[in-house]
């Protein structure tokens, strides 16, 4: 005869708890009712999400090694000459290279930013919180913000009220949040 209903329940509610906990499900309630269904479902589903996470784990890769690496590479190479290691350059040609590497580094911040909060997802980045003022910690990013792009203007109104605010926070995951925030306004 076949599974009793809430036999068929129970499993998909321990298949649904095994794939919370990390666990693939596998097929097991057969037939042609909603029930077997749901339960193929469920398992097509959870399969499909471990190979889009297997996916991502191998894009992660090849972003820290196969990116990252000839990325600082380039740099290095820009900067023996941006630095006139090899001899002075014209200055048509140097401002060209610089201007090169700041859009590398740029792209290299970008990179790590990303493999950090990878690591925050993984629960593999240790958090460095202490105390923070807030208003003046904000006041030193906006001008960093201001610095690395001189023509931009931002205009960051701060509560009077909260001169003196505190928060106990990771200083450097706090700058970049701001600093994307600032460089995207």
């Amino acid at each position: 005869r076949g599974m009793r209903i809430i036999d068929k329940i129970s499993t998909i509610d321990a298949k649904a708890k095994l794939f919370a906990a990390g666990g693939v499900p596998i097929l097991s309630i057969s037939g042609t009712d909603e029930l077997a269904y749901l339960d193929q479902q469920l398992c097509t589903v959870s399969m499909r999400i471990r190979e889009a996470e297997a996916q991502r784990q191998t894009l992660i890769a090849v972003i820290n090694h196969d990116l990252r690496t000839p990325l600082g590479s380039i740099l290095g190479g820009l900067e023996i000459f941006t630095e006139g290691v090899l001899g002075d350059l014209p200055e048509l040609e140097k401002a060209a290279l610089v201007a090169c590497s700041n859009d590398l580094e740029q792209l290299m911040k970008k990179i790590n930013e990303l493999l950090s909060i990878e690591k925050i997802e993984a629960g593999a980045m240790q958090l460095r919180k202490e105390n923070v003022v807030l208003n003046s910690f904000a006041k030193g990013v906006l001008k960093k913000v201001q610095n690395d792009d001189s023509n931009v203007e931002i205009l960051f109104l701060l509560d009077p009220n909260a001169i003196e605010s505190v928060s106990f926070v990771d200083r450097e995951i706090l700058e970049h949040v701001l600093s994307a925030l600032l460089e995207n306004a």
